[in-house]
């Protein structure tokens, strides 16, 4: 499933919260009418969608496979994120000015997938969608979120 913001989907007005999030891929799932219950699988940030839909919709999950998750951290009150800043976007900056296609067409690498999975085509264009997609707004209001939500524990 990709989220609002990223690869070739639309940003979204609604807020990039945690509980926004789930309840999107909780309307995915039941308009797809897959079996459940469902083994839910997430990367990095959808640690934190796939461990709060478990907790949300204990009956519909059996298990949770998380693939180097970002979790919350239990109960400290720390968070490892460092919060954006409230004004200035600087990343949807460096992407606007054209810093990161530079950057990435420079170190293709730092974009583009590993492996030979993919044709050039298809590595070009998911090192231009990062560029194009770089902290935009979606992005921006989910990684504020998501550290808030940390940093309260």
């Amino acid at each position: 499933m990709e989220g609002f913001g990223y690869g070739y989907s639309d940003v979204t007005p609604v807020d990039r919260t945690v509980e926004n999030i789930t309840a999107e891929l909780h309307e995915a799932l039941s308009k797809l009418n897959i079996d459940r219950p469902y083994i839910l699988a997430g990367h990095s940030i959808a640690g934190f969608y796939t461990l709060f839909y478990a907790n949300q919709y204990r009956e519909e999950v059996s298990a949770v496979v998380g693939i180097d998750p970002t979790v919350p951290a239990a109960g400290t009150g720390r968070t490892d994120a460092i919060e954006p800043d409230a004004g200035i976007n600087w990343g949807r900056m460096l992407s606007t000015t054209g810093v990161v296609r530079w950057v990435t067409a420079i170190a293709p690498g730092l974009a583009e997938p590993d492996g030979a999975g993919h044709t050039a085509r298809e590595r070009e264009q998911i090192r231009l969608m990062t560029s194009w997609n770089f902290d935009n707004q979606a992005v921006f209001d989910e990684t504020k979120s998501n550290c808030r939500e940390r940093a309260q524990g």
